[in-house]
């Protein structure tokens, strides 16, 4: 046999095994929502204290993990975050791709609209393109927020839509 079809024969055979071994290795891997406890997952806004509006414009500028979409829990280990920037830019993760926006904000009415949303268009696994479409879905519907810090300086963000329904809840990181 020719030396370079039995090179060529091993090489298709070792691809074959490979992309098998990886395509059992993502179905056995299970993503789990990230639920602390039995509760009900709905977050209440109450336990803390609210911050004076004047302070809201530069507590929301910076990063904030999300940690609950529409009354779901965000999966364990996702980058789903918002990333507030100067002059009203937003950018960030919507779970699996990437967005860049802007925002309009009234700290004194305490609204936040966010406008049209670009992003990137990569495919992640299914549970992850069904978070990034909620996150996405419930994005479009924010009309309000309130920013509360704990007595441990942990900062909240809880953004509500125009029926004061939770669409988002998020950690500061930074």
């Amino acid at each position: 046999m020719n030396k370079g079809y039995v090179k060529l024969l091993f090489i298709t055979a070792f691809i074959i095994a490979s992309t098998n071994l990886l395509s059992a290795c993502v179905k056995s891997t299970a993503i789990k929502p990230n639920v602390a406890s039995n509760k009900k997952n709905t977050p209440q806004v109450n336990q803390t204290s609210a911050l004076p509006a004047e302070n809201a414009r530069q507590v929301l500028t910076g990063t904030w993990q999300v940690e609950f979409i529409k009354e779901r829990p965000v999966i364990d280990r996702s980058p789903a975050q918002f990333i507030f920037l100067d002059k009203n830019s937003l950018s960030g993760s919507a779970t699996c791709n990437n967005i860049s926006s802007s925002y309009n904000l009234d700290d004194s009415q305490k609204t936040l609209a966010f406008n049209p949303v670009a992003l990137t268009r990569k495919m992640c696994p299914a549970a992850l393109m069904e978070q990034e479409s909620r996150f996405l879905s419930a994005l479009s519907q924010v009309n309000h927020y309130q920013i509360t810090i704990d007595q441990n300086k942990h900062s909240m963000l809880y953004l509500f839509d125009v029926h004061n329904a939770l669409m988002f809840k998020a950690t500061r990181v930074r």
